[in-house]
């Protein structure tokens, strides 16, 4: 490395202490001053047709002296004629003219004034004209398309493809706007692709928009490109969802509070070199390197104030010319939660909307008058909008709700001291505008003094049954006939945060007898074909409609060594004999149309041995695998355990037979959160017992397993604890009862477990990496051994076909002291039934 590659790092790890400080310059000073750093977020807006718009950027720019005084200098247009126009620039803030619908990209400049030179710093602001109805139906996040990173080398050219970002029926627009260097020479609208050719090394962005002529909506959308040096390979960075508190299934971080991104496990780099964090970008939130001064950095602080989707851009770098970008999918809650009231009847209960926080007040551009700080609620000390009358009014009813009346909090407070604040869990000490229906009258409602007749001229805002957006049904990609999923509906609150819809719903299929669906969503495939699914609310204020596929095939896609049975969609071992594991599921007389398990749809088994770059096709393409097993040797990279987690968080199912604590400890990490706990014990010939409660797997169709037992192959048993327990089942306990004897020497290993399913996701494990091993290279002496190769079925023969085989599940004796019989075949189809959701196993 030369010197001035050297130099470049180091101008790097200063750099990446701020996001978009490009444009910024650190001055020399002759004589010793306060430097004011500048730290500027990217902005986007969605407004309305033929209407000026304000966009605010004075809680994007963060300055590190609080007192600093930060002034707006400049908006430039990236792109000319783009149907925005700026009328005016005041200190903090800019003022657009809308024409038709488009999307319009600024960059924006700001400087703080210091005595000497000033500090200058530069970001972006994407603007989204849509029509009104969109903007009162959908969030800004509904049309905002997940980024696309690539790699690509110096002095060279590529060809992006976007069909897999940009939804059906929309198009790529001609304007694409190149953030750094770089030029596109061709875009193709028809395939939604362009062509974009780059000279140096370095990082760029593509801002380009699509448009959906039959719905007259647009999208904006990013592409991230790593550029690195000739004669060096670039760095492997992975993009990925960041979880919260996986194990309690809660993915978005509360608004305020500022957490640690670690990106070490999905960053690598092929020949060695050491890799940093050297720049990170994100829209609306804060970003920043952990620590700019360690060229080692792998980690990021996030931090945002408003609830909604993030994506966190981040680029890599090897100090040796080579640069890799990663996308971080972050998604925030809302700091104050709508409260629900709740009287049994769903028509004349309600939801009264939390109080307006000041950040998601100008974040979505609504005028308040006044704050109230509230300390210790979150993190840091939080600003209540304060509304007098005629905007608090004006506000609930542009939003298709209304102010409450006194009588209606009063239902919820009983006229308590702050028993608003202790029933909905919102900040004490509020008062909140009320409006009288007969009569029209405004007045304040007092939380801290419900007896106060002193009327503040502003109070907060909490409003009744305000409308909700992005009312969408989760799409289930397909279903199997036989088989069931439960449908799911998300929307956009009033503060922004997706959620899960809770109420009661209305479900209807276009065909019953292709498709039927219970009062709960549960949807049962019973013929091949297509439906159109309809949701709607209980008042029939909000609907959805979506078309769902019933097919006739259900895909088991395997990863491991087939030759020992450890891979389920390996339908040969050794010498071309079958494999029993997989012979399980082929055999109709267990999954068939007159089988132990109805099922009528042909199974479809993808192989992928031990590809973890093969698997991730398969996760990310549009129609999923239905069932994914993995066992001996694979063991998945970060980045696919991460998507293994999205892929079971939207309804798809999983079964893994691990050992090796690494492995099954960044599963579980993955799944239940970081709290959790891998060991291991016992060995070859180690028979654990199943527990005996009643549970789909454990007393499923081919067999009650309740105090039976299961026989671990010739390795160590993982078992696992720390779990959080709403979130689990444990199926069997960490004893050995071929060794007479536990995990620990006192009744500890009863709170162990060495299988388990979850209680909400489709995913199933067991400790033993061989659970399913079987040696077809000599299956004989597999059937024999009491040490090894637990699995077994009633007739087992070379080919699959022949006439005296019988493929049913069964038990064999195990273990290497006493001996059992052991039902490694019997849980295996039991589980693979109740993870696929066939009707006979529904929990």
């Amino acid at each position: 490395m030369d010197k001035r590659k050297i130099w470049l790092i180091m101008l790097f790890s200063v750099a990446v202490s701020g996001c978009k400080q490009e444009d910024s310059t650190s001055p020399t000073l002759s004589q010793p001053e306060k430097i004011v750093s500048l730290h500027t977020q990217d902005i986007t807006r969605m407004v309305k047709p033929h209407s000026r718009a304000l966009v605010s950027i004075d809680r994007d720019v963060i300055a590190s002296d609080r007192y600093a005084s930060v002034k707006l200098l400049n908006v430039e247009p990236l792109t000319r004629n783009q149907g925005c126009q700026v009328t005016n620039i005041d200190d903090t803030q800019f003022e657009i003219e809308t024409q038709n619908p488009t999307a319009c990209s600024f960059k924006y400049t700001v400087s703080t004034e210091q005595n000497q030179t000033p500090m200058i710093a530069s970001a972006y602001s994407r603007v989204l004209v849509q029509e009104e109805t969109a903007v009162n139906s959908a969030s800004l996040g509904a049309f905002t398309l997940p980024p696309k990173s690539i790699a690509m080398d110096a002095q060279s050219c590529s060809t992006i493809a976007l069909e897999d970002v940009i939804p059906n029926g929309a198009s790529l627009q001609q304007n694409v706007d190149v953030i750094g260097s770089g030029v596109v020479n061709d875009i193709d609208s028809s395939m939604n692709k362009l062509n974009y050719c780059v000279e140096e090394a370095g990082y760029n962005r593509l801002f380009y928009n699509a448009y959906d002529v039959n719905t007259n909506q647009y999208y904006i959308g990013t592409v991230l490109v790593g550029v690195s040096g000739e004669g060096n390979q670039p760095p492997e960075v992975g993009s990925f969802s960041y979880y919260y508190d996986p194990g309690n299934m809660i993915r978005a971080v509360p608004a305020y509070e500022e957490v640690t991104i670690d990106v070490s496990d999905f960053i690598s780099d092929p020949e060695g070199d050491s890799l940093q964090i050297i720049d990170i970008q994100v829209t609306d939130a804060s970003a920043t390197a952990f620590d700019t001064e360690n060229l080692n950095n792998k980690k990021i602080s996030f931090l945002a104030k408003t609830p909604g989707q993030y994506y966190v851009n981040y680029m890599v770098s090897d100090h040796n010319g080579g640069y890799g970008v990663g996308v971080i999918d972050v998604r925030a809650s809302s700091p104050i939660k709508d409260y629900y009231y709740d009287n049994g009847n769903e028509r004349s209960s309600f939801t009264l909307s939390a109080p307006v926080v000041q950040s998601i007040s100008d974040k979505y551009g609504f005028n308040y008058q006044n704050t109230q700080t509230i300390d210790g609620f979150v993190s840091e000390p939080l600003d209540i909008a304060l509304f007098d009358a005629k905007t608090a009014n004006a506000y609930c009813k542009a939003k298709g709700g209304r102010l409450p009346e006194i009588a209606e909090i009063e239902l919820i407070t009983r006229k308590e001291a702050n028993a608003l604040a202790n029933n909905a869990g919102w900040p004490q000490g509020l008062s909140y505008w009320t409006e009288s229906l007969s009569s029209g009258e405004l007045s304040t409602y007092s939380d801290i003094n419900p007896n106060d007749v002193n009327k503040a001229p502003v109070a907060s805002v909490a409003c009744l049954n305000l409308n909700i957006l992005d009312f969408k049904i989760r799409d289930p990609k397909y279903i199997v006939i036989d088989t069931f999923k439960d449908l799911v509906v998300t929307f956009t609150d009033a503060t922004g945060e997706n959620r899960i819809y809770s109420k009661g719903l209305e479900w209807s299929s276009s065909d019953p007898s292709i498709l039927s669906i219970s009062k709960s969503g549960r949807a049962v495939g019973n013929k091949k074909g297509e439906v159109e699914v309809l949701v709607k609310t209980m008042d029939g204020k909000y609907t959805d409609e979506i078309l769902v596929k019933v097919i006739d095939e259900l895909v088991i896609t395997g990863m491991g060594n087939g030759g020992e049975g450890h891979n389920l969609a390996s339908e040969l071992g050794y010498y071309n004999r079958t494999n029993p594991s997989n012979a399980i599921f082929k055999s109709k007389t267990n999954f068939g149309e007159f089988g132990t398990v109805k099922l009528r749809a042909d199974l479809v088994f993808e192989d992928l041995k031990t590809s973890d770059s093969d698997l991730r096709q398969a996760l990310e393409r549009e129609q999923p695998p239905a069932v994914i097993h993995i066992g001996y040797p694979y063991t998945p990279s970060a980045t696919t355990v991460n998507l293994l987690r999205d892929y079971l968080y939207e309804g798809g199912v999983f079964l893994y037979f691990t050992e090796g604590q690494t492995a099954s400890r960044r599963l579980f990490t993955a799944i239940f959160g970081d709290q959790i706990r891998v060991s291991a014990f016992s060995g070859g010939g180690g028979v654990h017992q199943f527990q005996n409660i009643d549970d789909p797997v454990i007393n499923g169709p081919f067999g009650d397993l309740r105090n039976q037992y299961w026989g671990q192959d010739r390795s160590a048993t993982d078992y696992v604890y720390n779990l959080p327990k709403n979130s689990y089942v444990s199926l069997s306990n960490a004893f050995d009862w071929s060794r007479m004897r536990g995990a620990t020497n006192d009744d500890r290993y009863k709170e162990y477990s060495t299988s388990i399913r979850h209680k909400r996701l489709k995913f199933l494990w067991a400790g033993d990496a061989g659970f399913t091993s079987f040696n077809t290279a000599n299956p004989d002496w597999s059937i024999a051994q009491t040490t090894g190769f637990g699995l077994n079925v009633r007739s087992y023969k070379e080919k699959f076909n022949d006439p005296d085989a019988d493929w049913t599940p069964t038990t064999k004796e195990f273990g290497i002291y006493t001996k059992y019989p052991v039902s490694n075949a019997i849980f295996l189809a039991n589980g693979i039934s109740w993870l696929f959701g066939s009707v006979q196993s529904q929990d």
